[in-house]
């Protein structure tokens, strides 16, 4: 479990670094952006450093279901997965409970671990979020479908 655990705490931070780098990145390509503008065209990520110039800059469109295709939530839920399993497992072999309060027990054990692992991923961004604030956000007349998508940390509208 320490194993799992970790390697979450790790892809988080990882994520977060990743999400910092490719906004200064895109800083740097708004700067060259505005002194030569005849660049522009030869630019492959976003000039913008919100939350959608990210995505547009890692090829993701944005959607509300982005986050369950993170590596973060791929490691929580296989955490979640081992926890309620071992649940199961201890719960059949030291209460020798039956099989249906066993895969209960487990559920529960899973669905806890599930929401902790969310709440720990969650609290990471919000903090990354009170540090950061966009410089050059994408302009309305440039977004492209809804526009009330879930948006991290202090970006929301």
């Amino acid at each position: 479990m320490f194993l799992g655990v970790a390697t979450f705490g790790r892809v988080l931070e990882s994520s977060i670094e990743d999400y910092m780098y490719l906004g200064g990145i895109n800083r740097i390509h708004h700067f060259y952006a505005e002194v030569v503008p005849e660049v522009r065209t030869y630019f492959v990520l976003s000039p913008y450093d919100d939350w959608r110039g990210h995505m547009q800059s890692m090829g993701v469109a944005p959607s509300r279901w982005q986050i369950l295709l993170t590596g973060t939530a791929v490691v929580g839920v296989i955490n979640s997965i081992i926890a309620g399993a071992l649940m199961g497992v201890l719960a059949s072999w030291l209460l020798l409970w039956t099989v249906p309060l066993c895969a209960l027990a487990g559920g529960v054990v899973f669905g806890v671990s599930g929401i902790l692992h969310a709440r720990w991923a969650l609290s990471g961004w919000a903090r990354f979020g009170l540090t950061t604030r966009p410089l050059f956000p994408t302009p309305r007349h440039l977004i492209r479908g809804p526009r009330r998508l879930i948006e991290p940390g202090p970006n929301r509208r």
